[in-house]
């Protein structure tokens, strides 16, 4: 009696794991599904300045690693922030205008053939604190 319990409860398990094999033989056809394919250009969490306006060092974009420069800015101070992305050369690309404690974002469309340096500029619209979490990142797509 004791050996026919045994034999059941270990027919169990091997058709459990039996059941289970199928599973663990299946491979994603593309290992990045689901994944957003971006390079972080730039990233500072902790942007504060009291002079009314905060520029950040040059950084450059990797041919290949997408065609889309995307900035987005979370705004932490009382004010109005106005956020834009240059080119190295000092040409105003993109701008956008973020209400206090408000986000948003830039897109622009850079290439993905040549290295490009770009910057960023945040004004504060009363020149006082500019305060918040800015991000640059190259994209694949939008």
């Amino acid at each position: 009696m004791k050996m026919k319990g045994v034999l059941s409860l270990l027919l169990a398990l091997v058709m459990c794991l039996a059941m289970a094999a199928p599973t663990f033989a299946a491979e994603p056809e593309d290992p990045n599904e689901g994944i957003e394919l971006h390079m972080q250009l730039f990233e500072n969490p902790y942007v504060n300045d009291s002079t009314g306006t905060y520029h950040t060092d040059n950084f450059t974009s990797t041919p290949g690693n997408g065609t889309y420069i995307k900035v987005w800015y979370r705004n932490y101070s009382d004010e109005r922030a106005t956020v834009v992305l240059y080119n190295k050369n000092g040409t105003d690309l993109k701008a956008m205008n973020i209400a206090p404690g408000g986000e948003g974002e830039i897109w622009y469309t850079g290439s993905n053939t040549t290295a490009v340096s770009y910057y960023v500029r945040i004004l504060s619209e009363y020149s006082g604190q500019v305060t918040g979490y800015l991000a640059v990142a190259q994209k694949r797509s939008k």
